[in-house]
């Protein structure tokens, strides 16, 4: 009769080798495995991502504020821009938009358009530094360079009043100078800086 029953632990009774305790693992399915990544590179990824996007957003915010100042000696102040500084204008308006579709392409994109601003910026830096030393008489200016255009008056006492508002620039003349560095200098240091960061941010991986 002893030899019929089973123990309460659940073990069989025909000997002491046997009554050792079963210990059942249960498996599930495996996971999927995913593809391994190399260590840090995601953290190396979102960093230069962010600085593409950090540089693009220095070079749209420079380039508006240069030609609001602009603007703002032409409209206010009431200074004719000449043909020089017209010209030196043109990459400013090509930068802003080439910033701001920097930050909405991917990231080989956005370094192209950066890098397409920055030799543009670098051309107006040139153009600018060559605009300043025509002020300083190291070289003779463009000939046909005077003043910008403007609304024609109707009539005689338009054209005076517009006289004595406007000051019609030369572009071997410096209209005004600050700490002694004229407009066109002080362009050709702002262009440069710009084409800096965003050369410097496109050619970064």
């Amino acid at each position: 009769m002893a030899q019929d029953r089973v123990s309460g632990q659940g073990v069989s009774p025909r000997g002491p080798a046997s009554r050792q305790p079963v210990t059942i693992v249960l498996k599930g399915p495996e996971p999927s495995r995913l593809p391994e990544r190399h260590p840090g590179m995601s953290e190396i990824n979102d960093g230069a991502l962010l600085r593409l996007y950090r540089a693009a957003l220095l070079v749209l915010i420079g380039s508006a504020l240069t030609i609001a100042g602009a603007f703002y000696f032409e409209f206010v102040l009431g200074y004719a821009p000449c043909k020089l500084c017209l010209t030196e204008r043109i990459p400013y308006y090509a930068a802003m938009p080439l910033a701001l579709l920097t930050l909405m392409v991917p990231e080989r994109a956005g370094r192209l358009l950066l890098g397409l601003a920055a030799l543009g910026l670098l051309y107006g830096a040139g153009l600018s530094v060559y605009h300043a030393g025509a002020e300083w008489g190291f070289w003779t200016g463009p000939s046909d360079c005077g003043g910008g255009t403007g609304p024609n008056p109707s009539n005689v006492g338009d054209f005076l009043n517009t006289l004595q508002t406007t000051r019609v620039v030369d572009c071997s003349t410096a209209a005004w100078r600050f700490l002694g560095v004229s407009l066109a200098g002080w362009n050709a240091v702002i262009a440069a800086i710009l084409a800096s960061i965003a050369g410097t941010a496109a050619a970064k991986s």
